[in-house]
């Protein structure tokens, strides 16, 4: 019940309700040791040119010199002074979330967003955001996307590859798959021949062999095989908005040609349908999301491991998608169960990559790109087409298998799924999303062994062909995309083609040579030679310790201040010096900490972890992992969750906070609330006079402030109020593990007060209304928009705080700035508070893990003690003082009950509580009471603080 217990903020009207009193978890603060400069944290105030290595932001490795060449700046001039600049990390990533969140709305809520699908939405608003000079070509937060966020969401969209279930499901419909897919192969060899895309230089046999791979399992493919054989950013942009065109026209004639094909007779509810409707959904479960990112990130880890291991060129994708099938066929039921969470996050992380495609792309160069591309996908896919009707009705396939089929192929899954539902084929739902499943677990590796075995050497006869009727042209006088032809014959890996062997076995001749990659300082699209070459380009040369994504020693501008210079904690922690994950290692990171995280919300539903909370669970884990060397007690990816996931998982949390819907629901609950809140004041003051914590210096009455805060609010206010004020890492640490334990202690005290007091009658509306809510679905759009505004609120919270010099950080600020538009537009808000509660919680979670490992056992072995005799006084105080004066003002002891509950525990455990006593009227309001005290208790803490109790 304790921290953890303050801020899985149920709902008011939409949403669910606890569930008995379980608790969620929240403590801690942003900043353990971490201060941004103002000019970091306020995007738009950071001087790009004069200042570029001082005020490196938090997400960004160094951005690359500015370009030299005169065609890059006439090409692309906007891009010397965009609007938002590179290093400006709230402004880019509020606009990659609020482009791919629009770009879901779109194809569910407009005709034409539905024609051209959301990526395609999304590909071509970053593109001409970029070219308009609204946002950069070239910003850092791009390489997370590409190097990071791109490789989690594959492992979360084959969940569901279970081979041995595809085949066995499938039956004859995937015979007619293979059947297309061998249909968009031959298509490739015939466009191919016909619409060389000669124009393309190297490239044109590398996006040929993508959209092949696209063409028989999904996107995810195309951009695998993209990133593996290295296509340059724009015609990768070009080829998705002409293949995107080209889908659009060629559903309409599969939907043309099923008009004559009659819809199956309905069936019962508990028939096939039903069940491909629940196994597609996209609920999101607080521990399957956690869960589904924890394996993603350790499958990702494990294929990258694999990939540096062998040395396998071409990037991690491919290993990865060969792993997470290995383990969906392996471990079907429990990658099944993890399936729906993880669909949902991956379709909202691929659109955000779709953005930074678009974003990373020439508007000319597309236009100059698209139109070839575009002819040769259009005779690829009618050949597919023809091939697949003619060859299957030859062989006597139903015309309903051939359309589901050559739709899973070149639609994928999901438009498979929905062919099949609109015309009312109920039988074909389920094998024609396993078809297209199985269409995803096997592209990549087709896609990429035909791309070098036989497109490849089919541009080298048509380079051949060309030269020989040129016999005096040497190569000085060759177009210049021939000299790119002839030199990319040598750009193949041997390692890559060894890692394809197993499944091209018969193109094992083929000599390939290892490439020659070079950079350069110009980013522009006419300096970038592939996707790979771009994210090169962004990252820094990695240092010591396994290369990743994010290298600690360049993305931080200010590391985690060592936690005591104490010779004695110098050998507690001598350990570190050598952890098992290194610091560098940050798909180890990541996994540890996400894994960590989401045993603790699994730990939660237990008997132990019931009682300590999720919260200090997550937090005792981090503690002990990094106290006996497992993970270092310092490393970039702490400072990336202080500095940048804990800020935005604050907006998530309060978007039920609309003050005047507690104020007209909760009645004379309110009233006694602000009364627990007072009790808490008082209990604060005499528990400082009693117990001063001296041993603690600054940090007394820091401490003391933010568990005030926590005890009005919950434990978001407990961590913005202690990074406001600047509470040292091992007395946060040990405040959280004190508190849970009084909190524990605390409840047990309450429902012994509250068994004299009898349920009432009959439930009422509102509490069945809540209970039904409990396992209500979160759709990806939800979710998508939850977090475009969580990023908007943190950029317009950053930019407040660096124009108005604001001292503290920027949580306070957006605890304002959310409440005030939680009430003033409380149906946006309320709409999307369900998913916002699902993702808080688990970056929460991992925030613990966070506090943990930066903290020292024995520091939290000598403080906590002094914390938890401080904790005891105060919440003693505050139960005396809301009993003693609710008796003199004649409330009813069930009302003080809840409201000291909503008080000390938060909005969760309260409506807990009135639920499982079967106080059914006071659910809502006990609920709305608790997020009124999380929305005010910041201001209250550090008020009080600063006034009082520094002065004390």
């Amino acid at each position: 019940m304790a921290m953890a217990s303050k801020l899985t903020v149920l709902p008011g009207s939409h949403s669910s309700s606890p569930a008995g009193s379980q608790r969620s978890s929240f403590a801690s603060r942003q900043n353990l040791s971490v201060r941004l400069s103002r000019a970091t944290v306020g995007g738009s105030s950071i001087q790009l040119i004069n200042t570029r290595q001082q005020q490196q932001s938090f997400l960004s490795p160094p951005a690359p010199a500015p370009a030299n060449s005169v065609r890059s700046v006439t090409a692309r001039f906007q891009l010397q002074a965009p609007l938002i600049s590179p290093h400006d990390q709230w402004g880019n990533w509020t606009v990659l979330f609020a482009t791919g969140a629009f770009g879901i709305w779109s194809e569910k809520n407009t005709n034409i967003g539905g024609a051209l699908s959301g990526a395609l939405v999304s590909t071509l608003i970053g593109l001409a955001a970029s070219n308009l000079g609204v946002i950069s070509s070239n910003a850092p937060a791009f390489s997370i996307v590409l190097e990071f966020l791109l490789p989690l969401a594959v492992p979360l969209l084959l969940y569901r590859a279970d081979m041995r279930r595809v085949i066995k499901s499938t039956g004859a419909l995937l015979l007619a798959f293979l059947l297309g897919s061998v249909a968009t192969t031959v298509g490739t060899v015939v466009a191919y021949l016909l619409v060389p895309m000669r124009a393309l230089g190297p490239d044109s046999w590398k996006i040929a062999a993508a959209l092949m791979g696209r063409h028989i399992g999904g996107a995810v493919n195309y951009v695998a095989i993209a990133d593996a054989l290295g296509v340059t950013p724009s015609i990768l942009a070009a080829g998705l908005a002409a293949d995107n065109v080209i889908c659009a026209v060629y559903f309409s004639t599969l939907f043309a040609l099923a008009s004559r094909v009659p819809a199956e007779a309905p069936i019962s509810d508990t028939g096939t349908a039903n069940d491909a409707e629940s196994d597609n959904g996209n609920k999101l479960p607080l521990v399957q999301t956690a869960t589904a990112l924890a394996v993603s990130l350790a499958i990702c880890k494990s294929g990258y491991y694999l990939t540096k291991y062998f040395r396998i060129q071409g990037g991690i994708l491919p290993a990865v998608t060969a792993i997470v099938v290995v383990l969906a066929t392996v471990f079907p039921k429990q990658f099944a169960y993890l399936a729906p969470s993880g669909e949902a996050m991956a379709m909202i992380l691929m659109q955000v990559f779709f953005t930074v495609v678009g974003a990373s792309g020439n508007i000319w160069s597309v236009i100059n790109t698209a139109p070839s591309i575009f002819l040769f996908a259009l005779v690829q896919i009618a050949v597919h087409l023809a091939m697949i009707l003619g060859l299957g009705k030859l062989l006597g396939f139903n015309l309903k298998l051939l359309l589901i089929a050559s739709n899973a192929n070149v639609g994928g899954p999901t438009t498979a799924c929905g062919m099949a539902t609109a015309k009312e084929w109920h039988s074909m739902i389920v094998p024609g999303i396993l078809a297209g499943i199985f269409g995803i677990a096997i592209a990549t590796f087709l896609g990429i062994g035909f791309g070098v075995a036989v497109l490849k050497a089919m541009m080298r006869i048509h380079v051949d062909r060309f030269t020989s009727f040129q016999p005096a042209m040497s190569s000085e006088h060759l177009p210049r995309h021939q000299k790119n032809i002839n030199a990319s014959t040598e750009h193949t890996t041997e390692a890559s083609f060894r890692f394809l062997k197993p499944f091209m076995a018969s193109v094992s001749s083929v000599t390939l040579s290892l490439p020659v990659i070079t950079t350069t300082s110009s980013l522009s699209c006419q300096s970038l030679g592939s996707l790979s070459k771009l994210k090169s380009e962004l990252r820094p040369r990695p240092g010591p310790g396994l290369p990743t994504p994010f290298p600690s020693h360049t993305l931080y501008k200010t590391p985690l201040r060592p936690l005591t210079h104490s010779p004695r904690n110098l050998r507690v922690r001598s350990q570190l010096r050598q952890p098992i994950i290194s610091p560098d290692d940050h798909w180890g990171l990541w996994t540890a900490l996400f894994a960590t995280g989401a045993f603790g919300l699994w730990s939660e539903k237990t008997k132990i972890g019931g009682m300590v909370s999720a919260a200090l669970v997550s937090t005792l884990v981090g503690l002990a992992a990094s106290n006996v060397g497992i993970i270092p007690h310092e490393a970039g990816a702490y400072s990336i969750v202080l500095e940048f996931l804990l800020p935005l998982a604050i907006p998530l949390l309060l978007f039920r906070a609309d003050l005047r819907s507690v104020a007209s629901s909760t009645g004379t609950l309110l009233l006694v609330f602000l009364l627990g809140s007072v009790a808490t004041m008082v209990g604060t003051l005499v528990a400082f006079l009693m117990v001063p914590m001296r041993s603690l210096g600054q940090d007394n009455w820091k401490i003391a402030a933010a568990l005030m805060g926590s005890y009005i609010g919950g434990s978001v206010n407990y961590v913005a109020i202690s990074e406001a004020l600047g509470v040292s890492p091992s007395v946060l640490a040990a405040g959280v593990a004190a508190d849970n334990v009084i909190c524990a202690l605390y409840f047990m005290v309450l429902f012994a007060f509250a068994s004299k007091i009898p349920p009432e009658a009959s439930p009422d509306d509102v509490s069945m209304k809540m209970e039904s809510q409990i396992e209500r679905k979160l759709p990806v759009l939800e979710t998508a928009t939850a977090l475009a505004t969580s990023f908007v609120i943190c950029k317009a919270s950053a930019y407040l705080t660096s124009l108005f010099g604001i001292q503290g950080g920027i949580l306070p600020v957006i605890t304002a700035l959310v409440v005030i538009l939680a009430t003033l537009l409380p149906t946006y808000f309320t709409y999307l508070a369900p998913s916002g509660d699902t993702i808080a919680l688990v970056l929460m979670q991992v925030f613990f893990a966070v506090l943990g490992a930066s903290g020292s056992i024995w520091n939290v072995m000598i403080t906590a003690p002094s914390i938890f005799v401080f904790a005891l006084v105060q919440v003693t105080v505050h139960l005396a003082v809301i009993l003693g004066l609710g008796k003199l003002f004649h409330f009813d002891l069930k009302l003080l009950l809840l409201a000291s509950n909503a008080n000390i525990g938060g909005p969760t455990t309260a409506g807990g509580m009135a639920t499982a006593k079967g106080w059914h009227s006071l659910v809502v309001p006990a609920i709305l009471a608790g997020i009124f005290g999380v929305s005010i208790a910041t201001f209250l803490g550090i008020g009080f603080g600063i006034i009082v109790l520094k002065h004390l």
